[in-house]
């Protein structure tokens, strides 16, 4: 194999690490951000009752932000690397080569096809390759540059899986509801307010505590609307957090019937 074939397998290995760079940080970032959004989407959702304009945006807002990504540092990036064939990239991470590889790639490949090769490739090459054996591609592109990426990209999905499939009942109706909700009905749990007691008595003068228990979202906070006898308007005030789960409020000496 000639010294020329050589360096170019070299140069070619190290095209094909910056590729596998650019495409390890993307889909990390892609996952990390997927993740993100649809727990911070979720959340809300969670609080709103899974609100339909509510989800609908944090759809928009996650495919615009995923495509975004896609764009910027996936598309571009590869295009790029492509047209100048990672030349600037080698220079700049091994700096030892001083402008040599371009050179090279200039002399190598002129912008016209007829114009004759320089009588000098063969010396700058040789010159060239001399300083890459002692610059192993894997040293100036380490492989944890690599590794820690595809890391975070495994946990960032696997988190996402988890969610979906294991975790907490409105969490795990959340995501799926956030990426499938658009062409799978049902996605999302049976949404209901428990209030206790229900219709029941209360001696003249005592008190009733109200319980209220959200099932299928898990709302910040609640209301509690009363109407009394002889009065056509219903009233509303504040509930407070139980200790254990839901809201409670109590209504004090009653003297006479009530709804609520």
């Amino acid at each position: 194999m000639t010294i020329q074939a050589q360096l170019e397998r070299y140069l070619s290995e190290f095209r094909r690490r910056l590729g596998a760079l650019i495409v390890a940080r993307g889909v990390a970032a892609l996952s990390v951000a997927a993740l993100f959004l649809t727990l911070g989407a979720v959340f809300l959702g969670t609080r709103q009752a899974f609100a339909n304009e509510l989800m609908v945006n944090a759809r928009l807002i996650l495919v615009l932000l995923l495509a975004g990504l896609i764009i910027g540092l996936l598309a571009y990036p590869l295009r790029a690397l492509r047209r100048t064939e990672g030349v600037p990239d080698m220079e700049r991470r091994a700096p030892d080569f001083d402008g040599r590889i371009e050179t090279y790639h200039g002399l190598a490949k002129p912008s016209e096809e007829a114009a004759p090769r320089s009588p000098f490739l063969g010396l700058l090459a040789e010159d060239t390759f001399k300083i890459a054996q002692r610059i192993p591609v894997a040293l100036r592109v380490p492989h944890w540059e690599i590794s820690v990426p595809a890391a975070a990209t495994i946990v960032a999905l696997g988190a996402l899986l988890w969610f979906a499939a294991f975790g907490p009942d409105n969490w795990r109706y959340g995501v799926r509801h956030l990426w499938a909700g658009w062409a799978i009905s049902d996605t999302l749990p049976p949404q209901r307010i428990i209030v206790s007691p229900g219709d029941g008595a209360v001696r003249r003068g005592g008190d009733l505590q109200v319980l209220a228990h959200a099932e299928g979202f898990d709302p910040v906070e609640a209301d509690v609307f009363a109407l009394f006898a002889g009065s056509d308007t219903w009233e509303s005030a504040p509930m407070e957090v139980a200790e254990e789960d839901g809201f409670e409020f109590s209504f004090f000496a009653l003297q006479e019937d009530r709804r609520y």
